[in-house]
């Protein structure tokens, strides 16, 4: 969502996306994520920069990491977008998905019961022809010198 979030904000030939539990809250993300990577560096910073518990951690992820990409999104009429959230997500939270539904104006949205990997299966699985209908939908090239 980091890398989608950006590409939309910059580029004006995107006109349509698909966000698999993906969320805005940048900052929150990294300071509250079960995510392997995530806990192993927040534990490490934790301990070499001597914060007491979590609340200051995530302080000062908010001081240190000043880019929220979500933020450079600016909804536009061409742009379309498909998020699916995860209705029990621990690595990229609930509530930082639905944000991201919010912000980005999403013309469809699914949420799945289940956490982040349960989720991505399942969308593998059983919405993976969601995705690309949306996307031949969403993506037609219209040539306006054809008759």
């Amino acid at each position: 969502a980091i890398a989608g979030t950006l590409a939309l904000g910059f580029e004006p030939n995107i006109t349509a996306a698909t966000f698999i539990v993906g969320g805005s809250q940048f900052t929150d993300i990294i300071a509250t994520s079960d995510e392997s990577g995530a806990v192993r560096l927040r534990e490490e910073r934790m301990k070499a920069f001597k914060y007491k518990n979590l609340d200051e951690y995530k302080s000062a992820v908010k001081k240190n990491v000043w880019v929220e990409p979500a933020q450079f999104i600016t909804p536009r009429e061409s742009l379309k977008s498909f998020v699916i959230s995860a209705s029990a997500d621990t690595t990229v939270l609930t509530k930082y998905q639905l944000d991201l539904v919010k912000q980005l104006h999403a013309d469809k949205h699914i949420h799945l019961l289940g956490d982040h990997i349960q989720v991505v299966k399942n969308t593998f699985w059983n919405h993976r022809q969601k995705i690309v209908n949306y996307f031949k939908k969403n993506l037609e090239v219209k040539n306006e010198n054809k008759k």
